[in-house]
Formats: structure tokens, sequence, C-alpha cells
């Protein structure tokens, strides 16, 4: 990898927002992105859902907190359980659809609050985020993609084109640009 340049960017604009007090130990540990698979959960999807978290740190557990039970769920960094690769810092958990979907309401504009993700050392939480799923209704018209190349695609509506520069956060608060080739 080549680093390009440096932006003069909060490093916050790229973290996902906290909804708890930001104190020095709470420093030490801190989610940085999550993703369903699939990207978009349909309201009728019947298959199970899989969520991934990527920490920075080293917390001693990841758990979800969803809206539609009354218990914490463990998200694992193991290898197994859907997790891809072991100690890569990305946390992940499969959840069934109608967990994911529970009490969703069209009124929401498609974008449905799951739970909470909680970070813990030792027994103490040190973070909590808001959990959020984009669901795909009937009232979302389906329109004819065009592929232009593999990294060009367009509607009548939107453009898509994939990027290939990763943006990192450092230590003093900037984004670095980095392009793989």
């Amino acid at each position: 990898m080549k680093r390009y340049g440096k932006l003069c960017a909060p490093a916050a604009t790229a973290r996902l927002p906290r909804n708890s007090k930001r104190g020095p130990s709470s420093r030490q540990i801190e989610a940085i992105y999550y993703r369903f698979t699939p990207l978009v959960v349909p309201e009728n999807h019947a298959a199970d859902v899989l969520l991934e978290f990527k920490v920075e740190g080293a917390p001693t557990a990841v758990k979800l907190k969803p809206e539609s039970a009354s218990t914490e769920v463990s998200l694992k960094d193991d290898g197994s359980g859907g997790d891809k690769v072991a100690g890569d810092g990305i946390y992940t958990v499969q959840l069934k659809s109608a967990d994911i979907l529970h009490n969703f309401m069209p009124d929401e504009v498609n974008r449905h609050f799951v739970g909470y993700l909680r970070l813990y050392l030792g027994s103490e939480q040190k973070g909590q985020y808001n959990v959020f799923v984009d669901v795909l209704t009937a009232d979302i018209p389906s329109v004819p993609i065009k592929t232009v190349s593999s990294e060009l695609q367009y509607t009548e509506h939107l453009v898509n084109i994939v990027d290939l520069t990763d943006i990192f956060t450092c230590e003093d608060g900037g984004v670095y640009l980095v392009h793989r080739r």
C-alpha cells in the first residue's frame, strides 16, 4: 500500500457516533464501523443475517443487546459462527431475520433500529453504539442497473463508482488516503 496524502478532517468523521460519554478509559476500545450481510435486508427475508463490527483495541467482550430480546448476544472474533478470520478485530454474530426486523414499521423510512452494541473491559461497559439496518420494502421500486465496467454502474437516478482508495484515521486526528492496486 502506498500513502498518498493527509486530509485535515477530524477522526470522528470516520467513526460511529457514540451514545455514551467519553472518558480516558473509554478510548482504549472503540467500534469503528459495522455492516450487515445482506447489506439491505428485505422485509420478507427468511435466512439468517450476519452482523460484523470492526473494533479498535482489545475488549474482553463485544455484545449486542437486540431490541427484540431481554439478554445480550455475544459477538465472536474466533473464526467460528460466521466470523471469517480469528483475531482480526472484526466481531461477528449471525442473527435471525425475525430478530433484525422485530417491530419494523414502514414509517421508519426503511432504517430500522436493531439494538445496542456494547463493548466491555472486564465487567465494565466501555461503550455503547446504536445499530440500525436498512430494510427493503415493496414501496421501494426496483430499477434497472446498467454496468459500464467492474468499477462503474448507474441507474436513471444514481451513479456508483468503486474507488480503490481506502480512508484511514490516524492518532493525530487526521485522515490518510491509501490507494491500492
